[in-house]
C-alpha cells in the first residue's frame, strides 16, 4: 500500500499498529493534535506528491484520466489485455504453456466513483469537466456486460 501512496504522512494503516487499542490511541491523538492532522492532508491541499515511485509510474503509462492527449484507461486496458492474448498465442507456437491472469471477485464490483467533498487548491472549477469520467464509467460496465454475455454464449 505505501509504494503507493502520495507522501509519507498519507494515511494511517492499521498494519502499523500491533493492537487496535493502539490504533484508538493514536487515531484520538490524531484528533486533539491539529498539527499532526494536518500533515496527513497537506499533500492534498497543496497538490504536492512527494512519492518518487507513484510520480514515475504516473509520468509513464500510457494511459490518462482527463488527458486528451493520452488513451483512457479502459482503452489501455483493453489494449494490454489483447497484447496478452497474443503473447500466449506466440508462447504456445512455440510449445511452451500459456500464462494464466484471474481476476478476483474483489476487481469486479467497483462502485461508481463520487466527487471528492474537498477541493484542492489548483482543482478545476465546477464544470461538467469534473464529472466526465461518469459517464465513461457507466459506458464501461455495459461494455463489461455485453463482453460477458458474449464470453457465456
Amino acid at each position: 500500500i505505501t509504494d503507493w501512496l502520495p507522501s509519507n504522512k498519507r494515511a494511517i494503516l492499521v498494519s502499523e499498529f500491533s493492537h487496535p487499542r493502539e490504533l484508538a490511541t493514536y487515531i484520538r491523538r490524531l484528533d486533539s493534535d491539529d498539527g499532526l492532522y494536518e500533515a496527513y492532508v497537506e499533500w492534498k491541499l497543496k497538490g504536492e506528491i512527494s512519492n518518487q515511485r507513484l510520480l514515475t509510474a504516473l509520468r509513464e503509462r500510457k494511459w490518462g484520466v482527463q488527458d486528451i492527449s493520452q488513451d483512457n484507461y479502459i482503452d489501455a486496458f483493453e489494449c494490454m489485455v489483447c497484447t496478452k492474448v497474443w503473447d500466449n498465442i506466440r508462447l504456445q507456437e512455440k510449445g511452451l504453456p500459456p500464462k494464466r491472469w484471474e481476476a478476483e471477485d474483489t476487481h469486479l464490483s467497483c462502485p461508481k466513483p463520487t466527487v471528492f467533498a474537498f477541493s484542492p487548491l489548483r482543482a478545476l472549477p465546477l464544470s461538467s469537466l469534473r464529472e466526465m469520467w461518469i459517464s465513461s464509467f457507466e459506458q464501461s460496465k455495459k461494455e463489461a456486460q455485453a463482453l460477458r454475455w458474449l464470453v457465456d454464449r
